[in-house]
């Protein structure tokens, strides 16, 4: 099995739920398996990780507020860090989890490792300093 990220949206962007896929492809068949749809303005995909018992995939990936009055700007939630979990088996989006700190903004993370016992994700992104 590969785990794929969609870079960009498939959808025009003035419709009102625009998102990535990850996709699930056989390595045996080279076919799709399954596409998994992420939430709403959900862009940017970049790393990707397998569990190491094989039952999730983490994606990186960025989060645009399109579809909401844009504020909060000097807290940098226009976009935000929020990797997905994807659950492999049931083929469905589980969980994101919040990178950015509440009062700014983080970094893009480009990259993410699952630990050798699958309980810590490591994100490399550097860190903002005043």
């Amino acid at each position: 099995m590969l785990v794929v990220t969609n870079n960009l949206p498939e959808e025009p962007s003035n419709v009102d739920t625009v998102t990535c896929e990850v996709s699930r492809i056989s390595t045996a068949t080279h076919k799709i398996i399954t596409n998994v749809e992420l939430e709403n303005g959900r862009h940017t995909l970049a790393g990707t990780c397998i569990s190491p018992d094989g039952k999730h995939a983490f994606v990186t990936e960025v989060l645009g507020r399109f579809h909401i009055t844009t504020d909060k700007i000097e807290q940098g939630w226009i976009h935000s860090n929020e990797p997905a979990v994807i659950d492999l088996n049931a083929r469905e989006l589980k969980n994101t989890v919040i990178l950015d700190d509440i009062s700014r903004g983080a970094e893009n993370p480009q990259k993410i490792t699952c630990s050798a016992d699958g309980q810590k994700l490591p994100v490399p992104f550097p860190v903002l300093t005043n």
